[in-house]
């Protein structure tokens, strides 16, 4: 932990947003990368492109919406993006439009791709586009006569949001780059006894100061020739107590495996084995 000296605020304008990111991840189903089929005999032991934790099952009689709120947002001269990925579920080649609200006659950006892939996309929203604040993407298949099967792993929006805590207990504010070498922001709503931290660089965190005035939270950011993450909380985390792990001191001969996993991923685990029990039976 590194203490960042107490930089005077004097001549400096506070920051008129920072850039908030909202994150929608779906992990209702796990995906498989299988040309034999959409549900393998085996799975195996290593990761292959497209396998990995989805959401629900699409058909190209399926519409995927995502809904999203843009709590705070404000008018500036900066971007409202959007980034996420879609995955294949069968060995079909994919066509999809990614479409704003009910708009069908400009999407966002279209996707073309084949297989059990993941499909990574970005675009632009327009801000007059949005509409009390609010998006609703929808994910619509082509119908060319396949199955085109897919589901949504993961949607992003970034947008300019108000420096305001609103009370929250730990919030990072997403301070983009600037000219100068110091930014200073001025926060709305800090909980009483918050810190600031700089964590752009998680293995080197800065302490900050912070300086209440005229009902704000004050803290000067240096460093500013790239984008800063800066930490505020009053909250105090301790690790959870380690246990060491016992083993037996001795396995079997015909042990080839051992598996290693967090207990809420067990059930995956127990599944994963008695399917490779299953298989060695006829091996």
């Amino acid at each position: 932990m590194h203490f960042n000296t107490n930089i005077p605020a004097i001549n400096l304008s506070p920051e008129k947003f920072h850039v908030q990111q909202t994150v929608q991840a779906f992990t209702s189903e796990y995906t498989f990368n299988n040309l034999k089929g959409i549900e393998p005999f085996l799975q195996q032991s290593y990761f292959e492109p497209g396998e990995g934790w989805s959401g629900p099952l699409l058909t190209a009689d399926s519409v995927g919406v995502v809904q999203f709120k843009l709590v705070g947002r404000v008018a500036a001269d900066w971007p409202v993006g959007l980034e996420g990925m879609v995955s294949g579920r069968d060995n079909q080649f994919h066509r999809i439009q990614v479409q704003l609200n009910t708009n069908a006659q400009i999407p966002l950006t279209s996707l073309a791709f084949s297989g059990f892939l993941s499909q990574s996309f970005q675009a632009t929203i327009p801000p007059e586009t949005i509409q009390n604040d609010q998006l609703i993407l929808r994910f619509i298949p082509e119908k060319n006569g396949g199955t085109n099967q897919f589901s949504i792993t993961y949607a992003n929006v970034s947008y300019p949001q108000a420096l305001d805590m609103a009370n929250q207990t730990t919030k990072v504010f997403h301070v983009p780059a600037n000219p100068r070498q110091t930014a200073l922001l001025a926060i709305q709503h800090v909980p009483a006894a918050s810190i600031a931290y700089d964590i752009t660089d998680r293995l080197n965190c800065r302490y900050l100061t912070t300086q209440a005035r005229d009902g704000l939270t004050q803290v000067v950011v240096d460093g500013m020739v790239r984008n800063r993450d800066i930490l505020l909380t009053n909250q105090f985390l301790r690790p959870a107590a380690i246990q060491p792990a016992r083993f037996q001191t001795a396995f079997s001969k015909t042990t080839d495996y051992l598996i290693i996993t967090h207990t809420s991923l067990r059930q995956s685990a127990t599944t994963a084995l008695r399917l490779r029990v299953e298989v060695t039976r006829y091996l």
